[in-house]
């Protein structure tokens, strides 16, 4: 009987310590899976980084060579001076009124024309920023979305030059929308030049364009909702 009872806790402690030494097996196994999952975490993360960085590069080893084509096909385009008379706005501003279409010539017609717009701001001494409004004249409201400004930023010299395709619109043998000029603040209008590109054989595609200063440096596309492309 004594010998029974003595065995009691004996045979409690070595199952206990079979517990115990079980549960630290299975920790140690935890401990070791937890960390390879975080190795093979990590070793994902380092190879998609990886395939990014890929990307970026490949992209533009192909996209700079295109850019300067296309950039430059705007840049040299020869373009006509076209006059421009001042007429005084609300709020300190003036239309730099252009007449750049001819009469109408059908009785349902369309004019495009490539207006090249550049702004001097050392000309006018260097203010932050400037936002012109290329403005059409519409007999029907649903024209009136044609007009946009264009925020623009003095990033030094030379001008910044905004390249923008400008239509008239006829319909019945009337004009029902017509750019009509650039407008800006009083005092700038003497730092904007207006002109007129009537070759376009040499661009693929007639769009807004926005070149800065130094869009020589920066050969990649900043394409802002409503603005088109800035280089």
């Amino acid at each position: 009987m004594l010998a029974s009872i003595a065995w009691g806790p004996t045979l409690l402690w070595r199952f206990l310590a079979a517990r115990a030494a079980s549960r630290s097996e299975g920790f140690d196994v935890f401990r070791r899976d937890s960390g390879m999952r975080v190795l093979r975490a990590i070793a994902t993360v380092a190879v998609l980084a990886a395939i990014v960085a890929a990307s970026v590069v490949g992209a533009r080893a192909y996209q700079i060579p295109n850019a300067r084509t296309f950039v430059t096909s705007y840049d040299r385009a020869p373009a006509a001076a076209v006059a421009s008379a001042a007429v005084p706005l609300e709020g300190d501003r003036v239309r730099l009124a252009v007449d750049l279409f001819h009469q109408p010539s059908a009785r349902e017609q369309v004019e495009e024309v490539l207006l090249r717009a550049d702004f001097d701001f050392a000309q006018c001494g260097h203010p932050a920023a400037v936002t012109p409004v290329f403005r059409y004249a519409v007999s029907d409201p649903w024209f009136a979305a044609f007009s946009r400004e264009t925020p623009l930023e003095d990033l030094g010299q030379p001008p910044t030059r905004v390249f923008l395709p400008v239509y008239s619109v006829v319909r019945n043998w009337t004009v029902v929308a017509r750019f009509a000029g650039v407008e800006v603040p009083s005092a700038f209008a003497r730092c904007v030049r207006l002109a007129r590109v009537d070759d376009t054989r040499a661009m693929p595609l007639l769009m807004p364009v926005t070149l800065a200063p130094d869009w020589q440096r920066k050969l990649y596309e900043r394409i802002r909702f409503g603005r088109g492309l800035g280089y």
